[in-house]
């Protein structure tokens, strides 16, 4: 009873194809182009990490169970690059 997308059917859930199917149709309309489910997910992920989030809290928030299959999803931002060539003043 506690899915984030719940199917037309009570007691039911979209599954992954059909949410992403809905996003990229919304994305669509939108005139947002490049757009996926995954790159939502890798962008969201990613500005947690840039929120200071410890990986280990991203890790419970998203569901991944170890940390090499998360940091699939974290990237580098120009940002972060940034901040790390400002530390070695």
């Amino acid at each position: 009873d506690d899915y984030v997308f719940k199917g037309r059917i009570k007691g039911r859930h979209l599954n992954r194809k059909s949410v992403d199917r809905v996003v990229r149709k919304t994305f669509k309309q939108l005139g947002i182009t490049g757009a996926s489910l995954y790159s939502t997910r890798r962008t969201c992920l990613t500005t947690l990490k840039d929120k200071g989030w410890q990986e280990s809290d991203i890790m419970a928030v998203s569901g991944h169970k170890d940390l090499n299959s998360l940091k699939k999803y974290l990237h580098t931002t120009p940002k972060q690059m940034k901040d790390m060539a400002y530390d070695f003043d």
